[in-house]
C-alpha cells in the first residue's frame, strides 16, 4: 500500500483511500461494508483489476525469483479506487494462498482452515481489507482493540516460548488492554463459488507475474550475442 500512495500517489491519508477502494468495491461487487452490518447486494465474478505485489519475487507458496510485480484485467473504466482496492485484496489472497498451502498435507487428509482468524497491525484498520479478508479466506476475521498493543504482546509471548518461559503473565496482559473485546467482526459475504471464481482471477494474475527476471536474462543474452 505505500507503494501506491507514495510511489503512483493515488491517494494521501489512508483513510481517503479506503473510502475510494470501499466506493469501487460497491460498484464492482455490491455493498461491501465493514463490521457486522454489511450485505453484498450484487456481485462480480472478477474484480476490476488485479494487483501482484511481486517486488522482490514471490513466497509462499510459489518461492519464485523470477516473478516481477503485475497489474492485471485494466479496463478503460479502472479508476484510482480499483487500483487501491486491488492492492488491499492482494493482501488477502495472499493470505489465503498460505493458508491453503498450510492446510495441505502429504499423507492423510487435507487440514481444514480456520474458522475464525484474530488480526493485528496497521492495515487492520482497513475494513476494506478486513472485509475482503473474510469474504476470499472463507473465515471470520476477528480485529481486537488496540491492535498495536496486540502485535507487541504477540512479539512478546513468541520471544518468551523462544527462552522456555511461561507466557501466562503477559497473554493477561489482554484483560487489562481490553483486547478480549471485540472490537469488530468481519463475516463472509459471498457463497463459495464467487469466491472461488474471485481466487481464480488472482491466480491467472500470478501467472502473468512469472519468468519476468529469467526473460530479462536471456533478453540481454540474445543481445550480447547479436553485437
Amino acid at each position: 500500500m505505500d507503494w501506491l500512495r507514495k510511489k503512483l500517489k493515488l491517494y494521501d491519508d489512508h483513510k481517503v483511500g479506503d473510502e475510494l477502494a470501499k466506493q469501487a468495491l460497491i460498484e464492482n461487487h455490491g455493498v461491501i461494508d465493514g463490521g457486522n452490518t454489511g450485505q453484498l447486494t450484487s456481485l462480480k465474478t472478477m474484480d476490476a483489476c488485479y494487483l501482484v505485489p511481486a517486488f522482490s519475487g514471490l513466497f509462499c507458496p510459489y518461492w519464485r525469483e523470477d516473478a516481477r510485480g503485475v497489474i492485471a484485467g485494466i479496463g478503460e473504466g479502472c479508476t484510482n479506487g480499483d487500483l487501491i482496492a486491488a492492492g488491499y485484496r492482494s493482501s488477502a489472497y495472499q493470505t489465503q494462498e498460505v493458508l491453503q498451502a498450510a492446510c495441505e498435507t502429504d499423507r492423510g487428509p487435507k487440514r481444514r482452515p480456520p474458522r475464525v482468524i484474530s488480526v493485528d497491525g496497521g492495515l487492520t484498520n482497513s475494513c476494506v481489507l478486513m472485509q475482503s479478508l473474510a469474504d476470499i479466506t472463507g473465515s471470520k476475521i476477528i480485529r481486537p482493540n488496540k491492535s498495536d498493543v496486540m502485535t507487541a504482546l504477540g512479539a512478546g509471548v513468541a520471544a518468551a516460548i523462544a527462552v522456555g518461559i511461561d507466557p501466562t503473565d503477559l497473554l493477561s496482559i489482554r484483560q487489562h488492554e481490553g483486547g478480549e473485546q471485540e472490537a469488530n467482526t468481519f463475516r463472509p459475504l459471498v457463497c463459495p463459488k464467487t469466491r472461488r471464481m474471485w481466487i481464480r482471477g488472482y491466480k491467472n494474475a500470478v501467472q502473468r507475474s512469472l519468468n519476468w527476471q529469467t526473460d530479462a536474462i536471456a533478453a540481454a543474452a540474445d543481445s550480447d550475442d547479436e553485437e
